[in-house]
């Protein structure tokens, strides 16, 4: 009887345990989709040729892969091509940034969290929509072209200047809230990763204090692949990247 019983709760367990697999994987392919949803069509459209690169700030310090800045000053350098490899979800990541990024996600797990990543690689192409659906969305709000490009800048990079571009950064969400908006602060997964992201060599890239540097608003979604070394440093001096940048820069121009 006992072995019966035994058995039953086995069973049970085992198909509770599918069960969870599967409605994990069904609410991390929702979310991708909620993430990558393209907008109703607009009135107004933006042509992709009035997108142009400016012209590349020159680089007088050797920065190494991990650290590339990307920015509204720094944009991804011409005929970049990362070395990509694909999620289980099929969102792509620059492969060497995968051991620390699998290795973060299931700490969060452990700790019974699920974060899931809904975007991180994007083409040229990719991040020239996604920003000029944004501007097209504030001008039918009413919002002339040049309104409608400056708020549109404060949320999408330009194409070119997009750290999505490189493979090293990404979104994530907590698979019950794929929003990307501020309430995501509020969800114990951002809140856990906020706190530990920077063990596994992430940074949150656009923090609240330091939106008058980065250019780019809030994103409590938005990580950055830095390396562990300099991810413990920002995180100790309270830095973005470009202040860091400026750092260590500064730091071997005193050297040489």
């Amino acid at each position: 009887m006992r072995k019966k019983q035994y058995i039953r709760r086995r069973h049970k367990h085992f198909v509770l345990l599918i069960l969870e697999i599967i409605g994990t994987w069904f609410l991390t392919v929702l979310v991708i989709q909620y993430c990558t949803s393209t907008q109703q069509p607009v009135k107004n459209t933006i042509p992709v040729s009035r997108f142009v690169r400016p012209k590349q700030k020159e680089q007088t310090v050797h920065i190494p892969w991990n650290l590339i800045l990307i920015n509204h000053e720094n944009y991804v350098p011409d005929g970049f091509q990362p070395d990509l490899t694909t999620l289980n979800n099929g969102c792509q990541v620059d492969r060497r940034i995968l051991p620390d990024l699998q290795k973060m996600m299931n700490a969060a797990r452990k700790r019974g969290l699920y974060p899931s990543v809904c975007s991180a690689y994007r083409t040229e192409e990719r991040q020239t929509y996604l920003l000029e659906r944004d501007i097209n969305k504030y001008l039918n709000q009413g919002c002339t072209e040049a309104e409608a490009r400056k708020k549109a800048s404060r949320w999408v990079a330009l194409p070119g200047r997009s750290e999505h571009q490189t493979g090293l950064a990404v979104d994530i969400v907590a698979v019950d809230y794929p929003v990307l908006d501020e309430t995501q602060e509020k969800r114990k997964e951002q809140q856990w990763l906020m706190e530990n992201s920077w063990k596994y060599g992430f940074i949150l890239r656009y923090p609240k204090n330091k939106t008058n540097i980065t250019k780019i608003g809030y994103e409590p979604w938005h990580y950055r692949y830095v390396g562990r070394k300099a991810a413990g440093e920002m995180k100790k001096k309270n830095m973005c990247l470009e202040e860091y940048i400026k750092y260590v820069s500064d730091k071997m121009y005193k050297i040489s």
